[in-house]
Formats: C-alpha cells, sequence, structure tokens
C-alpha cells in the first residue's frame, strides 16, 4: 500500500479560540500516527462567564467536525469541563456523540481517567487560572475521589497569554510546591506549555505527572484502541 493510500485516525479537536498550544503539540508529538483536525469556538475572556458563553458554540462545532468523518472527537478546555462539573460533562459527550457519531470526550474526563488508571487519589495541581476557576477544578476533583493536598494558580487573566507562560516557570512553580504526601501532580489548561515540563519536573519529584495534554492523548489512544475492537478491525 502506498503512504498516500494510508487510512490513519482522525482526531476532531473542539479548541477555544485564543488556544494555540494543541494542535502544534499534538501534531510534534502524535502526528505521525493520527491526523488532527479541528474547530473552534470563541472565547473571549479567562472568567466563568466566558466560558460558559463558549460553551454554547460547541455543538455547532461538533456537527462541523462530523462532516470530516472524525473517528474521536474531544473538548479541549479543561477549565470548562470543571465548570461543567462530571455529570454534565459526561452528559454533553453523550450528546455530542449523537451529533458526530463517534466516540466523544472531553480533556476533564481524560484527566479522571487517567489519574484513576494511575491509582493517584492524593493531587498537588498547578494551574495557570484565575483562583476563581482553580477552585472549581479542586471541587470537580473532590467530587470523583481525589484530595487535593496543594496548589497554585497562576492568576492569568488573558487566555492567550497562558500560552506564553515559560516551561522553566511552570517547573519552578511545581517543584517549588510539590508535597511528598501527594499520588501525583496534575499540570491544568490545554493552553499552557506544560507538556514540556513533564519529565524535569518527574525527574525532581520521584512521582507521576499528568497535563491536560498527556491525558487526552492517552485518552484518545483509548478510545481508538476501543473503537477499532468494536468494528472487529
Amino acid at each position: 500500500m502506498a503512504l498516500t493510500d494510508v487510512v490513519r485516525p482522525r482526531v476532531g479537536l473542539i479548541l477555544p479560540s485564543a488556544q494555540v498550544v494543541t494542535e502544534p503539540l499534538f501534531n510534534r508529538v502524535n502526528g505521525d500516527r493520527w491526523d488532527f483536525v479541528a474547530a473552534r469556538v470563541l472565547l473571549t475572556g479567562a472568567g466563568s462567564a466566558d466560558l460558559r458563553e463558549m460553551e454554547l458554540q460547541v455543538p455547532r462545532a461538533a456537527a462541523e467536525l462530523a462532516t470530516a468523518r472524525i473517528d474521536v472527537l474531544v473538548s479541549c478546555c479543561t477549565a470548562s469541563g470543571a465548570l461543567m462539573g462530571y455529570e454534565r460533562d459526561t452528559a454533553e459527550c453523550r450528546a455530542l456523540a449523537q451529533i458526530t457519531g463517534a466516540p466523544v470526550t472531553s480533556t476533564m474526563l481524560s484527566i479522571v481517567e487517567n489519574l484513576r488508571a494511575l491509582d493517584a487519589r492524593s493531587l498537588v495541581v498547578v494551574t495557570p487560572y484565575l483562583h476563581e476557576l482553580g477552585a472549581v477544578e479542586h471541587r470537580y476533583l473532590a467530587d470523583n475521589g481525589f484530595d487535593v493536598v496543594a496548589s497554585h494558580d497562576g492568576e492569568i487573566d488573558d487566555p492567550y497569554l497562558m500560552s506564553t507562560d515559560s516551561v522553566s516557570g511552570i517547573v519552578e512553580r511545581a517543584v517549588g510546591i510539590w508535597d511528598d504526601s501527594a499520588d501525583a501532580m496534575l499540570l491544568s489548561c490545554m493552553n499552557w506549555p506544560a507538556f514540556h515540563a513533564i519529565e524535569a519536573i518527574a525527574d525532581a519529584i520521584s512521582a507521576p505527572v499528568v497535563t491536560s495534554h498527556s491525558a487526552t492523548l492517552w485518552n484518545v489512544e483509548r478510545l481508538l484502541v476501543e473503537a477499532r475492537a468494536l468494528r472487529g478491525a
């Protein structure tokens, strides 16, 4: 079979409009295996009201991606998933699956699944978020059986500027707040370059480090394997 004849899994991404980290990162780390296609939803601020307004556009974006015959869809905003809560987040994914005819997950749901697979229950959580959103995420995690033993929020009030945070700064803040009583560290946000800090932080704290991006990729892999098994491939 010629290289151009190989049909690779197609992963649909619904991205906040200010998000500039995810597409380049996913294409660098997994673009040799999967094709990524994206639709954007307008996000004009970093607060909870801005995220709720953005979420109203998600069904439209899912319908657009359905026309690309995607194999899996991911709603790629960690904070909006946390704001919805687990039950509504799950229900929205089910509704989007009806639109797309493909398995659907969110970044926040992926984080929960990944942490459970690691048997990590006590967490140190670092984000670039405003404190109000950091507190919302802590409640989401607590509602799903996780204990946040330490945390740090960057208080960045512009969703685009989250992407410009330095990797060295992320490492410094994460290592500085680490608590040895925790099972793992969570670095939360899809428009934040925390993925590049995983190795340095994990080496420093000798514990698993999960980011929004790493959890999403892990869960997409799982969903693709399940879908392939259902098809009998």
